[in-house]
């Protein structure tokens, strides 16, 4: 599920980056949708994955 997205800037040719931030996930379906998204026709570059952790509570 996703949780937020963003996509600064816009050009009339050429591309943008896109940031998508999802909630917590099995690492699996991550995996899967990544390769959906690769397999877009429209995607010029291959998705990149971080890891964003939330700190445990104390």
């Amino acid at each position: 599920s996703i949780e937020s997205v963003l996509q600064k800037g816009r050009q009339k040719k050429g591309t943008v980056p896109v940031v998508m931030m999802t909630y917590e996930a099995e690492e699996a379906s991550v995996r899967k949708a990544l390769a959906e998204i690769d397999a877009l026709d429209i995607c010029t570059d291959k998705t990149v994955k971080i890891r964003i952790m939330k700190p445990h509570a104390e």
